[in-house]
């Protein structure tokens, strides 16, 4: 998705001193449990539909037309399963995209739904952990993110033989 910037025009009385924005690395957990435990109201919901928009996003992006395939839980099989027919992504997109908060790729493509690089975290919203199944062009990849006391995610990434493309949690 594409967003419309407007230019904001400042005007100053005076000559002032300029300073930054930003995040420091102390308050980063904080920012993640804001992102982790705050956002959502409905945070079932909000995984499914933010990981379905994703799939959705995959496929387009692939020109695929496949549908994305949902498999809810049930009591018997309590895992959610989301499979798209995208490209798939590879170690280094996980490692230097997947894995961090604001990331994306779809700031510039109008057929996008995604743009913040946020919603792929909505899983840590109702769990600890999650799965996310992988096969791209050349590789089969499995990663796992898991979050700890609320420090950065660490992802632990190791070659699988015949796994689909879903994503499990």
């Amino acid at each position: 998705m594409k967003l419309i910037e407007k230019p904001i025009n400042v005007v100053e009385s005076d000559s002032f001193e300029s300073v930054s924005f930003g995040i420091k690395q102390s308050g980063l957990p904080y920012i993640f449990n804001i992102l982790r435990n705050q956002l959502y109201s409905n945070k079932p919901l909000a995984v499914l539909r933010e990981i379905t928009c994703n799939a959705q996003d995959a496929n387009i992006e692939a020109k695929s037309k496949r549908p994305i395939e949902i498999k809810l839980p049930t009591k018997l099989e309590p895992t959610l399963t989301i499979r798209d027919f995208g490209n798939g992504l590879s170690a280094d997109d996980i490692k230097n995209l997947y894995c961090y908060y604001g990331e994306s790729t779809k700031r510039n493509n109008n057929s996008a739904i995604g743009y913040y690089g946020i919603g792929k975290f909505a899983p840590f919203s109702y769990g600890d952990n999650f799965v996310l199944f992988l096969i791209t062009m050349a590789r089969k990849l499995l990663t796992m993110l898991l979050l700890m006391k609320l420090k950065l995610v660490r992802s632990l990434s190791s070659r699988m033989k015949n796994l689909p493309s879903l994503l499990a949690f």
